[in-house]
């Protein structure tokens, strides 16, 4: 949707070549009910994380157009659910940290279509993490990591983003990989990586 970090415990350009085990930093500022989102999440990263994932970094930034108000409360482009929905992801991306597996898992079953609102966290999470997602979301630290998402997101685009997703390389925004990255992601990345990976040489 039209119109974005580090969270140095969370939230994990120009073509680049990289070093010896070096990975691609990618940063990807989305929203919890934006449909373009979605659609990128689903079909392009998710499917290109299965075969590149040993060469990328990946940063989720579950926060898009949304702005903070007056009393610790935040106004979302897709309404107040999507604002406890981005929490929530932050909340869940934050007790996954340093998975970068499960962090993927976590925001692809969370970006399925259709939405279906706070409910649909229900079955992204294990039972026995729902004590520690209501710790967070419920205890301030879900608003602080929201906080945090917004001042990383303003440090890309301010007052926000122009598209949303917005997809970001080495921390430097570039419109053509943008672009081209919303239906062409894993050649992209093989691009930034410089072929290196396996996968680049049959794609």
């Amino acid at each position: 949707m039209n119109k974005l970090v580090s969270l140095p415990f969370l939230l994990l350009s120009s073509f680049c070549v990289l070093s010896f085990g070096q990975k691609l930093p990618i940063s990807i500022y989305y929203e919890s009910l934006c449909p373009d989102s979605s659609r990128f999440i689903t079909n392009q990263l998710y499917p290109a994380y299965e075969y590149l994932k040993d060469y990328i970094a990946l940063t989720f930034v579950p926060f898009g157009k949304a702005e903070s108000a007056e009393g610790k409360t935040f106004v979302c482009q897709h309404g107040q659910a999507e604002c406890s929905l981005n929490m929530i992801q932050s909340c869940g991306l934050y007790i996954r940290a340093g998975n970068s597996d499960e962090q993927v898992e976590y925001v692809n079953c969370e970006m399925k279509m259709p939405f279906t609102n706070d409910t649909n966290s229900k079955i992204c999470q294990n039972k026995s993490e729902d004590w520690k997602i209501a710790g967070c979301y419920n205890g301030g630290l879900g608003y602080q990591l929201q906080i945090e998402a917004e001042r990383i997101t303003h440090k890309i685009a301010k007052p926000y983003p122009s598209f949303v997703p917005t997809i970001v390389y080495n921390s430097i925004f570039d419109k053509d990989l943008q672009d081209r990255s919303l239906t062409e992601f894993a050649n992209v990345i093989c691009e930034q990586i410089n072929n290196v990976a396996p996968y680049c040489s049959v794609s």
